[in-house]
């Protein structure tokens, strides 16, 4: 696997992990008989800081990845 395809699976598995917070937390309201925005911030807080987290990071790697693929790239057509 190249820089380039790794650096988009990075941002693909970052999409994912925030998705997936969101998600946890529309289930878990789910069976709840309030509906307020309140309520679903309470529910998100709950999850806790570990996915935006990850989240963040793998989109750092992942940017890391794709800007330093193009750097290589255009060190390459320069030789």
């Amino acid at each position: 696997m190249n820089r380039r395809a790794a650096g988009v699976v990075f941002c693909i598995l970052s999409t994912l992990l925030l998705i997936s917070q969101y998600l946890c937390a529309a289930i878990w309201s789910a069976g709840s008989s309030k509906h307020s925005p309140g309520s679903f911030s309470y529910i998100l807080e709950c999850i806790g800081p570990f996915l935006p987290t990850a989240s963040a990071v793998c989109l750092a790697v992942g940017i890391f990845y794709l800007a330093a693929a193009e750097i290589m790239d255009i060190r390459h057509k320069k030789s």
